[in-house]
């Protein structure tokens, strides 16, 4: 895959997401998970997530190597260690198996990106996992400090 600069590439695997809506994600949802881990015949996508009304949904989807998805049942949740700023973390994982972090991506009050090491049908995997704590998120003394950690690109749009 080309880049927008000159000589860069890009092989290996990689995700491309995005999140819209007529909500905020705050407004919805307290706690957030998505995984997303290489396999050897593809891959598969775990999101689980609690609603503020404390129901919850979850999907698991395996992508073959030609990227045709298809539902499937998950291996039960699972919780690892928190994050460096104590957000809770969980993904799905084989009975019997303690999923662990092996690279730190990103971690903040309220979010963490990482690459966590987990078993999945017998086959061990290592993929970008995120937790998003959305309690903390609505924290008061948050919001303000978000527009100075995450500033905005004049003109941006998707």
């Amino acid at each position: 895959m080309a880049l927008d600069r000159p000589g860069w590439t890009w092989e290996g695997h990689g995700y491309f997401d995005a999140n819209s809506g007529s909500r905020a994600l705050e407004q919805d949802f307290d706690f957030w998970t998505w995984g997303r881990y290489p396999l050897n015949d593809g891959a598969a996508c775990f999101y689980d997530a609690t609603r503020r009304d404390g129901s919850t949904l979850s999907a698991a989807l395996r992508f073959d190597t030609s990227g045709n998805a298809r539902a499937v049942e998950a291996p039960p949740p699972t919780r690892f260690a928190r994050s460096l700023w104590g957000v809770r973390r969980e993904t799905r994982a084989d009975a019997g198996t303690t999923p662990r972090q092996v690279k730190a991506m990103l971690d903040a009050p309220f979010y963490c990106r990482a690459g966590v090491r987990t078993r999945l049908w017998g086959e061990e995997s290592t993929g970008v996992h995120e937790a998003l704590d959305l309690r903390r998120f609505r924290w008061p003394w948050l919001m303000p400090m978000l527009a100075l950690r995450v500033p905005r690109r004049a003109g941006w749009c998707w």
